[in-house]
């Protein structure tokens, strides 16, 4: 399979993001729900991958604390599994996407000053 390029990446996050619902207290919990975030959250730290990787092309610098966040990213997907029906979805699966998407934020944002 061939790497997929910035425009892939954020055109199924655009599409992840028109299939997924609002849960509400009380909702039942569907596989889809945690999956499509899941999914969006790997995908976020392939685009940040990407987006850095363009950054140090353009800029001829590179940033540590950004490097070490993204592989901070990468080692902490493992975490994001994919749910079948009938599988018990617990609060760790939240705190899991958070823990995941918390140094894409910080990278992204480091990213941001440097422009």
């Amino acid at each position: 399979m061939s790497e997929r390029t910035l425009d892939e990446i954020i055109a199924e996050m655009e599409d992840l993001l028109s299939k997924m619902r609002t849960v509400k207290d009380g909702d039942f919990v569907q596989k889809e729900d945690v999956n499509y975030i899941n999914q969006f959250v790997k995908d976020a730290v392939e685009a940040l991958t990407k987006l850095y990787e363009m950054y140090k092309e353009k800029t001829g610098e590179t940033i540590p604390e950004v490097e070490n966040l993204i592989n901070t990213a990468v080692i902490r997907q493992v975490w994001l599994i994919d749910y079948k029906s009938g599988d018990i979805i617990t609060p760790s699966a939240h705190n899991n996407l958070i823990d995941t998407m918390k140094p894409v934020d910080v990278a992204l944002k480091l990213i941001e000053s440097r422009l």
